[in-house]
Parts: C-alpha cells; sequence; structure tokens
C-alpha cells in the first residue's frame, strides 16, 4: 500500500513557492527594483508591455554580476545578503532570501545580462566591455554566453505565467496589471530619491523621475506640485525610532487611504498600526471617514522589526507596537502644530516607558490615565437616540417631515423644527446627504441620468493610473451621473453633470469615483453590492454643508425632499439625520414635573 504522504516533486514545490512570491507583474518588478537597490543602483529603468504579462524588463547600472555568479543568482536560497542565522536580526537590504530570481523564472522565460561593475574577472581579452548573460525557461537552464555589455544588469521577463495557465488566467487586464506596476515604481521612487527612474508602458514614458536630492522635490515629480504644497514636514524621534517625511495640511483629506505611503527602513509597507496612529495625530482636525494625504518613512534598528513574516515581504511586525503608534501620532501633532499653533494639541508629551495599551480598540493611552469610556450626561441623564428605523417609516407615512415647522437654524449646521411631540432637530448636510444619496441611487437603477450641460466645459488633469482607470469606466462614471471625455494622454473633458452635482467640485468628486473603483477586482462591473460606497461619497460632495446659512424657504425645500425620499434615519455614512427631543423630556430637565 501507497503511502499517503509523499515529498512533492521538485517542478511542483518550485512552481508553489513562485506563486507565494510573485502574484502579478508588479511583483516581477518590485522583486527586480529591489535587487537593483541592493546593487547600489544610481539609475533605473523599467519597461513593460500588455501590463507586463508579454514583456518586463529592468536595466540598472549597479554593481551588476561576475560570470561565475549570474547562473548561481537562480539558485533558490542563493544570496549575498547573509551569511549566518544572526544576520537574520540586523537585515538592511531589501533581498535576503534568495527566491526571488528562481520564482521569476520558474514561472517565465527570463534572460540576465550584467557586467560587474569592478570589470575584473568578467573581461574577455578580445572584448573589453563583455558581460555575461544566462537564460532559463520555466525554471530550466538553457544556456550561458559572453555578450558585449553596460555596466549593471538588465533582466527581460517574458511570458509571465505561461506554465501555469490557471495563475495566468486570473490576472486582471492590461490596463488595471499596468495601474498596478505605476503604482509600484511611484512607492520605490518615492523612497529612493537619490536614484533616477524611468517607467514606460507600452512603450509610453508614464513616470521620469530624475535622482533628486530633495524629498520634496521627488514628492512633487510623482504626486504633483499641487498637493505636494500643502505637505508639512514630518521629523521626531525617541528611543532610536525615527518617523521623517511630510504630512498633509488638515484640509488635504481624501476618501481613502490610497494617499497614505508610507515605509519601513526604507521598505514598502502597508500597515495598519501607521496608518492608525496617522490618523490620531490628526484627532479632531480629522473629518469622519475622510484620511490624510502622508508620506512617511519609518526607521527603527533592524533587530526590532520582523521583516520575515510576509513571502512578499509587504508586511512587518514590530517589537514595540505602542512606541511606533506614540512616534507617528506625536510627531504629526507636532507638524501640525508648528504649521497651525491655534489647532496644537493641548495634550503632553509622553515618554515611551508611560505608554501602555488600554481600551477595546487597541490604541494607546498614558498609563495610569483615567480614560474610560463613559456616557455624556444629557436631557433624562442620557443622550438622546435618533428615532428606530420601524419608527421612521410610520413617521414618514404619517407625513412626519411635512408636519414639521421650521423654527430656525442653529449655528449654519443644524436646522431646528417644532413637532407635535417636542423639539426636532436636523443635520442639514446628513439630511441632503441621505436625499442625494437616494436620487443618484435611483438614475443609477434607470440606467439613465438626469444630466445638465455645463456653459464651459472644465478641463482636468490626472495621474497616469487615474487617467487609465477613467478610460476603462467611462460608461460607468456616466451612468453614476458625469459625461467625461477623454482628450488624450491625462486630460479629460467634463462636459456633463446630474443637477445634485453642479455645486460640487467636479475634479475631487471623480477622484473619490476612481479611488472607490479602484479598490474593485473588476472596476467596470459596479453591481449593487459595492455600489452604495460610490453613490455615499458622490452624495456628500454633492449635499449643501455644515456652517452654510439658510433662508426659510430652502430649509422647508429640504424637509419636503426628505419626506419624499424612502430611506433610513440614517445618512450613508451611519450618522443620524435628526434626533428628537420630547416636551416629557424638556420638563423633566427644567423640573416642571
Amino acid at each position: 500500500m501507497a503511502n499517503k504522504i509523499q515529498i512533492l516533486p521538485v517542478s511542483i514545490s518550485s512552481r508553489i513557492a513562485a506563486g507565494e512570491v510573485i502574484e502579478r507583474p508588479a511583483s516581477v518588478i518590485k522583486e527586480l527594483l529591489e535587487n537593483s537597490l541592493d546593487a547600489k543602483a544610481t539609475q533605473i529603468e523599467v519597461w513593460a508591455e500588455a501590463g507586463g504579462k508579454e514583456l518586463i524588463r529592468v536595466a540598472d547600472n549597479g554593481d551588476g554580476l561576475l560570470p561565475d555568479e549570474a547562473a548561481l543568482a537562480f539558485e533558490r536560497y542563493a544570496t549575498s545578503k547573509i551569511r549566518e542565522e544572526e544576520d537574520l536580526e540586523r537585515i538592511d537590504t531589501f533581498g535576503f532570501r534568495g527566491e526571488a530570481l528562481p520564482s521569476i523564472a520558474q514561472i517565465s522565460r527570463v534572460t540576465l545580462t550584467s557586467r560587474s561593475r569592478s570589470g575584473k574577472a568578467d573581461r574577455d581579452v578580445s572584448n573589453p566591455d563583455s558581460g555575461v548573460r544566462v537564460q532559463f525557461s520555466g525554471g530550466e537552464f538553457q544556456g550561458e554566453t559572453r555578450v558585449p555589455s553596460t555596466e549593471g544588469t538588465e533582466i527581460t521577463v517574458t511570458d509571465l505565467f505561461f506554465n501555469t495557465p490557471v495563475r495566468r488566467k486570473f490576472l486582471r487586464g492590461d490596463e488595471t496589471e499596468g495601474r498596478h506596476i505605476f503604482q509600484l515604481v511611484t512607492k520605490v521612487a518615492l523612497s529612493n530619491p537619490e536614484v533616477g527612474f524611468r517607467l514606460c508602458l507600452d512603450g509610453k514614458e508614464v513616470i521620469l523621475a530624475p535622482a533628486r536630492k530633495d524629498l520634496k522635490e521627488r514628492v512633487a515629480d510623482l504626486l504633483g506640485e499641487k498637493e505636494t504644497a500643502k505637505l508639512l514636514p514630518v521629523d521626531y524621534e525617541v528611543s532610536s525610532h525615527r518617523v521623517t517625511g511630510f504630512c498633509g495640511a488638515p484640509d488635504l483629506q481624501k476618501s481613502s487611504s490610497q494617499s497614505i505611503y508610507t515605509w519601513v527602513n526604507r521598505r514598502v509597507i502597508t500597515d495598519r498600526i501607521l496608518i492608525r496612529s496617522l490618523a490620531d495625530g490628526y484627532g479632531m482636525m480629522l473629518a469622519k471617514g475622510k484620511y490624510p494625504m502622508a508620506v512617511l518613512f519609518l526607521q527603527v534598528p533592524p533587530g526590532e522589526v520582523d521583516v520575515n513574516i510576509h513571502p512578499a515581504k509587504l508586511e512587518v511586525r514590530f517589537r514595540n507596537p505602542g512606541l511606533v503608534h506614540h512616534l507617528v501620532k506625536r510627531a504629526v501633532e507636532l507638524a501640525l502644530g508648528r504649521a497651525f499653533p491655534e489647532t496644537a494639541s493641548a495634550g503632553i508629551s509622553l515618554n515611551p516607558e508611560d505608554l501602555q495599551k488600554s481600551g477595546r480598540d487597541g490604541a494607546v493611552y498614558p498609563a495610569g490615565s483615567s480614560f474610560r469610556e463613559t456616557a455624556v450626561p444629557f436631557l433624562s441623564g442620557t443622550v438622546p437616540r435618533p428615532v428606530s428605523q420601524e419608527l421612521f417609516r410610520r413617521e414618514k407615512r404619517e407625513g412626519f417631515f411635512n408636519s414639521l415647522k421650521v423654527i430656525g437654524q442653529l449655528k449654519g449646521t443644524y436646522i431646528l423644527c417644532q413637532s407635535e411631540r417636542g423639539l426636532v432637530i436636523i443635520d442639514q448636510h446628513a439630511a441632503h446627504e441621505r436625499i442625494s444619496f437616494a436620487r443618484l441611487s435611483e438614475n443609477w437603477s434607470r440606467a439613465s441620468g438626469e444630466l445638465e450641460e455645463l456653459l464651459i466645459p472644465v478641463n482636468l488633469e490626472l495621474r497616469y493610473d487615474q487617467a487609465r482607470l477613467l478610460s476603462e469606466v467611462l460608461p460607468t462614471v456616466r451612468r453614476l451621473g458625469m459625461e467625461v471625455e477623454p482628450l488624450g494622454g491625462n486630460s479629460f473633458l467634463v462636459r456633463a453633470v446630474n443637477r445634485r452635482l453642479l455645486s460640487a467640485g467636479y475634479e475631487a468628486i471623480l477622484q473619490d469615483i476612481l479611488e472607490e473603483l479602484s479598490l474593485l477586482p473588476n472596476p467596470d462591473a459596479l453591481v449593487e453590492g459595492n455600489l452604495e460606497p460610490v453613490i455615499a461619497r458622490m452624495a456628500c460632495h454633492g449635499s449643501v454643508q455644515a456652517h452654510r446659512v439658510l433662508d426659510r424657504g430652502e430649509m422647508e425645500s429640504l424637509l419636503e425632499e426628505l419626506q419624499e425620499v424612502e430611506q433610513s434615519p440614517f445618512c450613508p455614512h451611519g450618522r443620524p439625520v435628526f434626533f428628537e427631543i420630547t416636551e416629557e423630556e424638556l420638563e423633566k430637565r427644567f423640573r416642571r414635573t
């Protein structure tokens, strides 16, 4: 009887290992870029065709390889980065496991051409500029030759996943994979301003970032001068942990975390602790559901962070997450305080040893602090709650909002009304947002929006990745309520919009739509399950804002529209539209009973 458990053949185990490291074409480029940076390259060029599925080429002017190293580099666990077990505790290079090149070679056809910068052992007597070229196909060595070459390394990858058709089938379209490559190169280039980068997709140059001495110049090259002008310098250090970079001014708020760029020891990382700490640094200056823009570099001793917990090295584990939270939060507070003294936090600076975790959310609070979850005393000793869904629907049928008598407006934000039972306080933004959400949803359901042509069309200039995504989803964007015409390159023209969006900023709306669509597996297949977040963000832009004074007619019109929409008593973001304080509660408060 044959054993159930068997050792997998190398051909199968190698493909499994490759699948853990290489998820998509951008994964290949990430590994090759990190190799170039470890080789001390000062200029790196990247080419990709068909979203990287047909061709990827990365060329650098780094140290290069000697002839006897070229083929060896494709052996699994062959690396120049570590020599002994203790080296794992002090990793200061991007690569170290020796898995990238063999993984890439296993699921593609690879050609490596290299010449060592030292030029000692790789010089052919008859050709002083000769280098070495090795080729692999599906993990099999195809041969080695000596060829003319400049100093550095060029790696060409073709037919990615040719021998793993199931994995290739799950790749996205060329435009989507191209956007992932663009975003990856952007992140790597941001963290290495001293290195020049060039990216060409399908023969078109989309990134040209010359070497810079000033990080802010590199940020402006890649993220645009308009938003870079609103970034504030960050620099704070404690206990050998340092955070540097930039955080956005309070008015530079985004609807997703995609504009938060974070690195740990210059390694591209997406970490919830860093994002949470950044948001905590803004405190009440950050609107609910909004995210700041930031470019932050965290430098920690190698022994204080574990970078070996993810196959693609996209996640890390901190030895002292509480210290990291304090470091980033305090750094942002200080940056905001310097730029806006009137909004500076009145809190005290904490020492790392005074930190401890507290609360269900895992946030960090001072040791011995009196933080506790308490209710705020209000009428009858409790906070008034919004009416229930069932009561709201019954009141709507009875003409609840039509029956309200407008008393006035409080601080340009709340509409005060008299009801049969007492006092109704309506959040004008939440109410209008609820209405706009309902109307925009109806337009989507009917597959025909009531668009109004703009007297003067608005010209928009987008980033490359945004422009490519918009080109894919133009019919979807029109159905959502915006008619946009491509002008070529990254330029577009907004010709008509839904009337509920007339008073909004079209560029901000469009960027919000694109941010939300970019999170979907198939951006052009917007369905009911993922429709709500997109329309909710649009409704927010088109709604009357807080601190805007309304006349009585405008307030009454808002109540009439609120009566017409068949929705819930909450805005799309979950905030209550109104509270009601009964006459009985008022009498208790004033001790009349």
